[in-house]
């Protein structure tokens, strides 16, 4: 349940904000080791749970192929405890709409196997300037995000708690 409420809150904050959702990608893809980043991907259908979903921001873009009946894509990144956490990269349209009518499973492509927990990695995050933050010890090693608010600084330490991360805040 701790993990759902997680995801619920940083897709409420990703949906009025949509360089908060490019800063949680940004993120999570620093809790990446750099095998995993390497590797291989195959793209596999699957059911997917949408209150694990964060979808960015509607852009008010059509689908690809013109249909909202396009499966979404979504990068699955391993969460502690053994859930999985999906980020919508394509078809993001899709996800909305199955959790504005209480659809609770969808089908998905799914970039696999999920982005594994980091290993054994420590991060630093520092607050130089208002309303950004930089995080030292990822891959890169060095990036800087905005976060608009206390409320989104919380929710990215709430997700790098969710990847296995425990950063030490400066």
């Amino acid at each position: 349940m701790y993990l759902e409420q997680c995801v619920n809150g940083l897709m409420e904050a990703c949906l009025r904000n949509q360089s908060f959702f490019e800063s949680v990608v940004r993120v999570l893809m620093c809790t990446v080791d750099f095998e995993d980043k390497l590797a291989k991907r195959k793209r596999v259908k699957a059911s997917v749970k949408t209150g694990l979903t964060v979808p960015a921001p509607f852009s008010g873009s059509a689908p690809a192929n013109g249909s909202q009946q396009e499966l979404p894509l979504l990068l699955a990144f391993e969460t502690v405890g053994g859930g999985v956490v999906y980020i919508a990269d394509k078809g993001y349209a899709a996800v909305l709409e199955a959790r504005e009518k209480g659809v609770a499973e969808i089908q998905a492509e799914v970039y696999m196997p999920p982005y594994r927990l980091p290993s054994a990695r420590k991060l630093t995050i520092e607050r130089r300037e208002p309303g950004w933050v930089t995080i030292v010890g990822g891959t890169p090693p060095v990036i800087s995000v905005p976060v608009g608010s206390e409320e989104h600084f919380q929710a990215l330490l709430r997700l790098l708690e969710l990847r296995g991360v425990k950063p030490e805040i400066r």
